[in-house]
């Protein structure tokens, strides 16, 4: 019998207390929950369109000029 079966056996009839399994619990759905947020923002920014990324930077200069369309 290897130390890991030996551990197993002896820690096997051992079970946590219930406020440990409600953390643990707690900490999963977080854990899940980050995971879904930025699978949603990656999956929203490769649905914008390239241009969009371009309007979201502000750039000092050219917002002080006026254009000199027409």
């Amino acid at each position: 019998m290897t130390n890991k079966e030996k551990y197993r056996q002896a820690f096997s009839v051992l079970h946590p207390s219930g406020k440990i399994s409600v953390e643990v619990e707690k900490m999963i759905k977080r854990k899940k929950t980050k995971k879904l947020q930025a699978a949603a923002v990656a999956a929203s920014a490769c649905c914008l369109p390239p241009e969009a990324a371009l309007h979201t930077r502000r750039m000092p200069e050219a917002s002080k000029e006026p254009s000199s369309c027409g």
